[in-house]
């Protein structure tokens, strides 16, 4: 015989299980001390282990279990007496726990009896600890503690709409409909509001769909109907427009954010037509002197009243008079939609004051019309100016000086309040005794007449008159032979080929010149432009500008401006040069520019082009030549020297005399060569700008394009867009022009 004894998990219950697979006899002593040493205590049961031992060894059995309880879970389970609920949902328990059991109490024991009583699910674990916990500290009674709860089986039921009672009237809607790239009307069927509801309103309640949930009882049993399995019914509704769900959990409730008519449109689709009252608002600008108004037209709500409109301005303190019956007509447009809206309409304005007038004078000539080339902050030239001049002639009027006056009338805003007028302002002007002044009355004002003191140029900048010299000349032929004046010069037409002006002040030439010479000591304006035929000269101590150049030279002692174009020409500036206008894009076809600051255009050479720019910067011209003229001298003098020296060598030590006139002669010429070559030493210092700024392609340059900026060259060796050409750490750099976005 064999007996193997099994503990159960909790090790409340010990299994002895008996085989007769061998003869030998296994004495109960034995078993119950094995019992006894793993010290589980069973002395409430030796009577039943001995029965059944004794019974399995006379019987026919070969293999018999007997289930023992611990003592102390016979002694505590006489404490709890569980009851199940007929639905078997819930199990409760009815306590009496004794002195001898209190402090023996174990969560295990607790669950056993729960077990041995047939619950296998659900047990409240919160409530088998709280009667541990309170039992081991005291014995007492208790009935009716609710330890073990099942699951009801929750039966599926479908979801459902529950429609505002204001959702009741049946109506048709217009809608568009895209079908095959074109949109046209549709008529659809909805339920709309009875009447207008407010923001908030609760236009449908959906209530969300049970979907069946499979029960459990306290023993064990499952709970699963049998159509509980089915599927439920879930309504849908979209939201179109100005209305929001909240989610309550179970519901759904789909709420109007405006005013307005709600539409359950098609069955399946909510959405509210706000409903938006008319409105109008009063304003006035900063100085109080413009009253404006605002309408915006109601859209299903209510319309603007024109006495709400006139209670607004009176609370405006408005007191000037206004159109009503166009406010009126106002009103009447947007409430009835003809217009959406009207934004800031002037209904009001207030009365200006009549201010005294400043003191000015009233020119007979007109001094805006003498024309000087002006370069514009982009480098390019205004070409604009007129061929009239301000000319005047000795003991004319030149124009009459009207004083100031005091202010006429005062004024008051909207409101009505009083705005003071003002006297006007004195006139401050240097009049340079250029005038004589006669007293008179101008529009029934004192004025005074300004007469001329001599004939000229009449000037006025800085406020300060003058009148400078000039004269006007048809043209310059043989009629007139050569022209060397003392003053200004404009001349109505050209100047023919071979004839040469001069004068101490500005030339203007309002037609074209030829293969002339100019000298100006001010500044020259050509219209029509140069074609000096390889012999038109022009220099000028002041800006020189011209339509065009071809085949000339020109030297200015300040800008170079050419509007289109220079062809094969050489132009000389001490300041800057621009070929081209803020419209015209100029060119420099062949040639030489020479400039002291920089030099800007927009394309140089062609692609038929048959000779290459030279563009100079930073290099004074006059200097460069000066010192060409000194090397010539400084190689004459060296070469002269050096055939002093050879002839020295070869004349007859006995020819004293002329070894020593020789000597001497060596000897001046090295005396002149030093100083030449000291003077040279001084013009190079001041031969390169070295604050000379760039040289600016705003379109484009051929290749072979030769490129000079102080001692540094630089040849382009193929075409180049938009660059600036500028002096970076001894060396020429070139930079892209970032085009401007506008």
């Amino acid at each position: 015989m064999e007996v193997k004894i099994q503990f159960s998990e909790d090790r409340i219950f010990a299994n002895l299980i008996f085989t007769k697979e061998t003869k030998n006899i296994i004495a109960l002593r034995a078993i119950i001390n094995s019992l006894a040493n793993k010290k589980f205590l069973f002395e409430y049961n030796k009577e039943i282990i001995e029965d059944e031992y004794n019974n399995f060894i006379n019987s026919n059995k070969s293999k018999i279990k007997i289930k023992i309880p611990h003592d102390n879970y016979i002694d505590i389970s006489k404490c709890f007496d569980v009851t199940v609920a007929e639905d078997e949902l819930s199990a409760v328990m009815n306590i009496n726990v004794t002195k001898e059991v209190c402090g023996k109490i174990t969560i295990p024991i607790l669950k056993r009896v729960l077990k041995e009583s047939g619950i296998a699910h659900g047990i409240i674990l919160s409530k088998i600890n709280s009667i541990e916990k309170n039992y081991n500290k005291k014995h007492g009674k208790e009935e009716k503690v609710t330890v073990a709860r099942g699951e009801t089986e929750v039966m599926a039921q479908d979801g459902y709409l529950v429609f505002n009672d204001a959702l009741a009237s049946k109506v048709t809607l217009q809608r568009i409909k895209k079908e095959n790239g074109t949109e046209k009307l549709i008529d659809i069927t909805a339920i709309a509001t009875k009447r207008p509801v407010p923001k908030g309103t609760v236009l449908i309640t959906k209530v969300l769909p049970v979907y069946g949930k499979k029960g459990m009882t306290v023993t064990g049993r499952p709970l699963w109907s049998g159509n509980n399995k089915r599927n439920v019914v879930d309504p849908r509704i979209a939201v179109s427009k100005n209305v929001e769900v909240v989610d309550n959990g179970d519901i759904w409730e789909y709420t109007a954010l405006v005013r307005g008519i709600g539409y359950y449109i098609n069955g399946n689709m909510i959405e509210m037509e706000e409903l938006i009252n008319g409105s109008f608002e009063v304003f006035l600008n900063d100085d109080k002197m413009k009253a404006v108004i605002s309408f915006r037209a109601p859209s299903g709500g209510e319309k603007i009243k024109s006495d709400d409109v006139f209670k607004s301005i009176d609370e405006k303190g408005i007191k000037v008079p206004y159109n009503k019956q166009n406010l009126i007509n106002m009103v009447n447009d947007v409430n009835e939609n003809r217009i959406e809206k009207i934004d800031r309409s002037l209904f009001a304005t207030g009365i200006l004051p009549i201010d005294g007038t400043d003191g000015k004078v009233l020119w007979v000539v007109n001094l805006e019309m003498f024309f000087k080339p002006r370069v514009l902050p982009n480098g390019s030239v205004d070409y604009r100016g007129g061929g009239r001049f301000p000319f005047i002639r000795k003991d004319k009027i030149a124009g009459v000086w009207m004083v100031r006056t005091k202010g006429i009338k005062d004024g008051s805003n909207v409101l009505g309040e009083p705005i003071s007028s003002s006297p006007g302002k004195n006139l401050s002007v240097d009049w340079n005794e250029c005038f004589d002044f006669k007293d008179t009355v101008y529009n029934k004002k004192k004025s005074k007449y300004l007469v001329s003191k001599s004939s000229g140029l009449l000037n006025l900048k800085n406020n300060r008159v003058t009148i400078e010299p000039m004269v006007q000349l048809q043209t310059i032929d043989h009629s007139t032979g050569n022209i060397d004046f003392d003053g200004s010069i404009v001349i109505k037409e050209s100047i023919q080929d071979g004839f040469t002006v001069k004068c101490t002040k500005d030339l203007m030439i309002k037609g074209a010149i030829g293969a002339c010479t100019i000298e100006c000591g001010g500044d020259v304006f050509i219209q029509g432009g140069i074609n000096g035929k390889g012999k038109g000269v022009i220099k000028a101590k002041g800006n020189v500008a011209a339509k065009f150049v071809e085949n000339a030279y020109i030297y200015s002692e300040k800008d170079i401006c050419v509007k289109n174009y220079s062809l094969l020409s050489q132009l000389v500036s001490k300041s800057k040069v621009f070929i081209g206008t803020e419209r015209a894009k100029g060119k420099i076809i062949g040639g030489k520019i020479y400039a002291w600051d920089s030099i800007l255009t927009h394309f140089i050479g062609s692609e038929k082009s048959v000779a290459d720019a030279e563009l100079w910067l930073g290099i004074d011209v006059d200097v460069n030549s000066q010192i060409k003229k000194l090397e010539q001298n400084i190689s004459g003098i060296r070469h002269e020297i050096a055939s002093l020296t050879t002839k020295q060598t070869r004349v007859d030590k006995k020819n004293q005399p002329l070894i020593k006139a020789i000597q001497a002669e060596l000897a001046d010429k090295t005396d002149t060569l030093n100083e030449l070559m000291e003077e040279n030493n001084v013009l190079a210092q001041s031969l390169y700008n070295n604050d000379c700024d760039s040289i600016s392609i705003l379109g484009q340059a051929q290749a072979h394009t030769q490129i000079m900026i102080g001692p540094y060259s630089q040849k382009t060796h193929e075409k180049i867009d938009r660059v600036v050409f500028k002096i970076n750490k001894n060396k020429i750099l070139i930079e892209k022009i970032q085009t401007k976005r506008r």
